[in-house]
């Protein structure tokens, strides 16, 4: 619901949905993990999580969209690069862009804490930019 709202509030669509449980009455944490999808996954390892839930890759794709807003922590994704004392970058994930990967290290390098915004565009709109950024290597 919170999703859905925030969507909602950045110029995306407001979809109305059922709330409720249908599927069960207990909520068990050790439930949740097994079911997010991970920052390490490749593609083919995201096809067969999403594909046990009965989704596409077209599914992953527009689920995927839902980046275009938000914020992430260094944390999640600082083992992709490496940048040293002498501002040397090291590349441990080609898909990122070069220079978006060293505007990354950098503000990195001082917290693991750090927050970025996953669409450094448009971080506060719902709109397509993500697909672009993607093609662009610029997006986490």
């Amino acid at each position: 619901m919170a999703a859905r709202n925030v969507v909602a509030l950045v110029g995306g669509p407001d979809i109305q949905i059922p709330k409720g449980r249908l599927d069960g009455r207990v909520s068990a944490m050790s439930n949740v993990r097994p079911n997010l999808i991970d920052t390490s996954f490749t593609v083919d390892t995201m096809i067969q999580i999403f594909g046990s839930k009965g989704l596409s890759m077209e599914d992953i794709v527009i689920l995927s969209g839902a980046h275009t807003i938000g914020s992430a922590h260094c944390s999640v994704f600082d083992d992709r690069f490496k940048i040293d004392s002498n501002g040397n970058l090291t590349f441990f994930d080609s898909t990122l862009g070069k220079d978006y990967a060293l505007s990354l290290a950098k503000k990195c390098s001082q917290s693991a804490s750090e927050v970025v915004m996953t669409d450094p565009k448009t971080p506060f709109y719902f709109d397509n930019q993500y697909y672009g950024l993607i093609l662009a290597r610029d997006f986490l």
